[in-house]
């Protein structure tokens, strides 16, 4: 999911983990399992109805290298949420 806000668009953290399942050759269900958590909340993230959250965030660091302390997800989250604003999305 993004926004549009004037000339910049923000980007949904669920859309970088959509690339990654995808990517990975996983479903959300997969992904859900390996790091244990709800698949409904992972399915949330992709389609932007949730947010991440640190317990997301530290479950990818540690099951996942490339983020080992999670705040590559934090970060897209919050960066995210500066450029939306109070905006109704």
């Amino acid at each position: 999911m993004y926004v549009k806000i004037g000339d910049e668009i923000a980007f949904h953290p669920g859309e970088c983990l959509e690339e990654f399942i995808e990517s990975g050759g996983m479903t959300p269900y997969q992904l859900a399992s390996k790091i244990g958590m709800d698949v409904d909340y992972v399915q949330g993230l992709i389609d932007g109805s949730q947010s991440v959250t640190k317990e997301f965030a530290k479950a990818m660091a540690d099951c996942y290298e490339f983020a080992n302390d999670g705040r590559f997800w934090l970060n897209l989250q919050e960066t995210f949420n500066k450029k939306v604003g109070d905006r109704d999305v």
